[in-house]
């Protein structure tokens, strides 16, 4: 409070502005400056002083005093928002042989390069472009290695028209840069995934009208698992970023590959297995020098420390940053330290960081944190993980030398360790993220993935058995990677612990992978159990049913099976030639027309 000119003999003004104040608030809470022309000298001027609480006491003239106040608040008004540190520049690096392949195969390619110049157009763009201009909130998701972060610098380079932003997936978004957003006018922003929590995502879906009156879009991209949070309005309307290249999109591409001599892009392969193909090519080889043949430098940093011919045991605390970076994107120096610490390594807590992305360079990266994810945080450094294709390559091999028993149980420790420090813990022990580290086109090395799946599932039981989201998980990953009867009718059961009423995502995702459970097992068995075909016609009819709920994630499940076709066609086809399954003939109706939609 500031008292400026203020009578101590006619108390009026002081006495007025305490009026309102309850008797018991009266002692001093915060600072009370009495400006004054002339220093209160007398007994009865600091008397009162004190009765009003003043805490300071400012002898000025009080025009000067005034310019002084009015200064400070205008330079508060013009102080520039703190989203403004992430506008969009509009210079760009050239296009080069070298930056193209180093961007291409993911390799001395940092995380913040803009990265247009070297990338092609792909087919959503036109969508979100389309989107862009009468919608304000955009959504675009895809799996790992699917191109979201590219798409997000394509749109901005390309629009023009209004300013723009973006905020990176390394920023840990604070309370004052997601205000902001709301409050910043004529802007295009896009967020990169990983950048903003959950609650953040569902408020920016709630408040869209906040957005178009001030003519702001943001565009966002997600992975698959937090498509959910935007609710069922925008969720149907997302923009799939497919993981892999269609017809038109690997036509331009070749076109760059063509004159540098590589082999053309695999149409059925993955983004990332064609990275894989890529990244081991002599040419390459040639143009990065020693930025190439990274699996090889891969299996040089692994092997690190090599005795008598026999490569080292993995460290836990190596395993444990580089599955956490594989899966998360970043890890912040306090969660560095609290794992150092439950590791037993309190005399490395503040210096292991620094050696650990200098071994693992280029594929990992240390950087300061800025200012807004240093408060979050509470982090002063972070680690980036630059390449996640060869960080996964990584993990397998190291995760070949430990063994599965000893892989599954350094990941559940990992979790049990940060999962009171890290809201976001969950992430490390998702189906999809354990499948996109472990699964592989290697016939050596398919069932072994599976293998640690399975067990890092069971050995959470011990510390997740009353969730029923762990129920759900471990059903999804025996439906995606096990074709034994007896392990899917189990899978099957553990749906049933997710049918939970009170949490309702997980009640409508355990019915939708418990349908998908049973139209797999009589796959599985012939089709040779009437009994098991209606639980399926069931199950599947209660799933359509809730369509409503999510319709866009419902459609994907039930239309799709890993092999790219449901089991609905064929449940139904079996069942519409016994005689027993009659009475279900209006539900197999049902199914069919859903089905063929």
């Amino acid at each position: 409070m500031l008292f400026i000119g203020c009578s101590l003999t006619d108390e009026l003004d002081i006495s007025f502005a305490f009026a309102s104040i309850p008797l018991g608030d009266k002692r001093t809470k915060t600072a009370r400056i009495f400006v004054t022309s002339s220093s209160p000298e007398t007994y009865s001027e600091k008397k009162k002083l004190k009765s009003y609480g003043i805490t300071d006491v400012v002898v000025a003239d009080y025009f000067a005093f005034y310019n002084f106040v009015a200064s400070v608040s205008e330079r508060e008004e013009k102080a520039p928002l703190a989203i403004e540190s992430f506008a969009y520049p509009d210079g760009g690096n050239p296009y080069t042989d070298e930056r193209f392949v180093s961007y291409l195969i993911q390799s001395g390619w940092r995380h913040n390069d803009n990265p247009y110049s070297v990338s092609i157009p792909r087919t959503s763009e036109d969508v979100l472009n389309e989107r862009i201009n009468k919608d304000p909130l955009v959504a675009v998701w895809g799996r790992r290695f699917s191109g979201k972060t590219t798409i997000l610098h394509r749109i901005l380079f390309n629009f023009r028209t209004r300013r723009r932003f973006f905020l990176p997936s390394q920023l840990s978004m604070d309370d004052k840069i997601f205000n902001e957003i709301f409050k910043i006018q004529d802007a295009l922003i896009a967020i990169d995934h990983g950048t903003l929590n959950h609650h953040q995502i569902r408020t920016l879906a709630l408040k869209p009208d906040r957005l178009g009156d001030n003519n702001t879009t943001v565009l966002l991209a997600l992975p698959r698992s937090e498509i959910n949070a935007l609710g069922n309005s925008y969720a149907e309307d997302a923009v799939e970023l497919d993981s892999r290249l269609h017809h038109i999109e690997i036509i331009e591409l070749n076109k760059l590959l063509d004159p540098l001599g590589f082999h053309r892009w695999k149409p059925g392969d993955s983004i990332l297995d064609n990275v894989f193909t890529l990244g081991t090519s002599s040419i390459a080889s040639k143009i990065m020098k020693s930025q190439s043949r990274l699996d090889e430098r891969i299996e040089l940093i692994c092997d690190e420390g090599r005795r008598n011919g026999k490569p080292p045991e993995p460290s836990k605390l190596e395993f444990s940053l580089l599955f956490y970076l594989a899966v998360r994107q970043r890890i912040y120096s306090f969660v560095h330290r609290t794992l150092a610490k439950k590791y037993g390594f309190d005399y490395l807590a503040d210096t292991h960081i620094f050696e650990f992305a200098r071994k693992w360079s280029p594929f990992i990266e240390i950087e300061e944190t800025d200012s807004v994810s240093r408060r979050a945080e509470n982090s002063s450094s972070v680690l980036i993980c630059n390449s996640y294709a060869w960080t996964q390559l990584a993990i397998r091999r190291l995760s070949d030398r430990l063994g599965l028993e000893q892989t599954a149980t350094y990941i559940v420790d990992l979790y049990v360790s940060v999962r009171d420090i890290d809201p976001e813990a969950f992430q490390l022990t998702l189906f999809d993220n354990l499948n996109s580290v472990y699964s592989t086109k290697k016939l050596n090395e398919k069932d072994w993935g599976a293998g640690v799946i399975i067990a890092v599932h069971e050995k959470l039981a011990r510390y997740c058995a009353q969730d029923p989201d762990y129920w759900l998980q471990r059903a999804k990953g025996v439906y995606y990677i096990s074709n034994d009867e007896n392990m899917i009718r189990i899978a099957i059961e553990y749906c049933e612990k997710g049918i939970v009423e009170k949490t309702e995502k997980t009640s409508v995702n355990a019915k939708l992978t418990k349908a998908n459970l049973l139209g797999k097992l009589c796959s599985v068995t012939k089709f040779r159990s009437d009994e098991d075909i209606s639980k399926a016609i069931d199950a599947y009819v209660e799933a359509i049913g809730r369509r409503n709920d999510n319709p866009a994630y419902i459609d994907e499940l039930l239309r799709k099976s890993r092999h790219g076709k449901g089991y609905m066609h064929s449940i139904c086809k079996a069942a519409s030639t016994r005689v027993a399954l009659l009475p279900k003939r209006h539900d197999i109706r049902a199914i069919e027309e859903y089905a063929n939609r």
